[in-house]
């Protein structure tokens, strides 16, 4: 423990200057010592011994003020699943930093975003979704974040994915990517194709129905790969 204590303290002092070093758009792949964010991460961790509340609401309302304050979400709803209206029922908080959003609004343009979700690997035990944007060296980078309830048959992904869309169009203003990578999901097909249908950035001139010119949405490679070797080579005939 006193190892890791002089390491953290090392790598606090240190990694600043180290970061200041490297171009901003890099910072994010530059792994020589941790960042600041990391080393602080680690300190918390070690203070409260590793452990995680069993509470995932518990977990995410003590960290939510605290982003709030540090202008870190960009759109917040609360869970209220018994509310009138459908759209006010899912829990869904959307994650971008000032950095995130002087990121994506640079190298959006003429590019790709691919978004993607993961399933009861993160600490809150809720569905994370996650979006990236290749720079300049084709590194991924993050653009923003999305926490939702997990209530799939009341239709709660749907929701949450059309409210994230909209809200990160909304800051973007005019800027749009060439196109978004899904996987196979049924929802963000459908889900995305109403909301980009509706924006007028994505369109020639921008008349909705005509000349689809940005947000084309495209199925991941490696889903189109894995489809294809399960489900279609064996039934290929193979002539010698």
């Amino acid at each position: 423990m006193n190892k890791v204590n002089s390491t953290v303290v090392a790598a606090r002092s240190r990694a600043p200057i180290l970061q200041e070093q490297v171009e901003p758009h890099e910072r994010v792949s530059y792994r020589f010592f941790p960042t600041p964010k990391e080393v602080s991460n680690l300190a918390n961790s070690m203070q409260k011994g590793g452990q995680v509340k069993d509470d995932d609401w518990t977990n995410i309302h003590n960290q939510l003020d605290s982003w709030k304050k540090n202008g870190v979400v960009i759109y917040f709803q609360a869970y209220d699943p018994n509310n009138e209206d459908p759209e006010k029922r899912p829990f869904v908080l959307v994650i971008q930093n000032d950095w995130m959003r002087e990121l994506v609004i640079q190298i959006t343009p003429n590019s790709a975003w691919a978004i993607d979700s993961t399933f009861k690997i993160n600490q809150y035990g809720l569905p994370l979704y996650a979006a990236m944007c290749p720079n300049n060296r084709r590194y991924g980078m993050p653009i923003f974040l999305m926490l939702c309830s997990k209530d799939y048959q009341a239709g709660h992904e749907a929701t949450t994915l059309r409210l994230t869309l909209r809200a990160v169009f909304e800051i973007m203003r005019h800027v749009r990517p060439n196109a978004i990578i899904i996987d196979e999901s049924t929802t963000e097909l459908n889900v995305f194709t109403i909301v980009i249908n509706e924006d007028p950035w994505c369109w020639a001139n921008n008349i909705t129905g005509g000349e689809q010119i940005k947000c084309k949405l495209l199925l991941c490679w490696f889903h189109v790969k894995k489809a294809w070797m399960e489900h279609l080579v064996s039934h290929v005939t193979v002539i010698r």
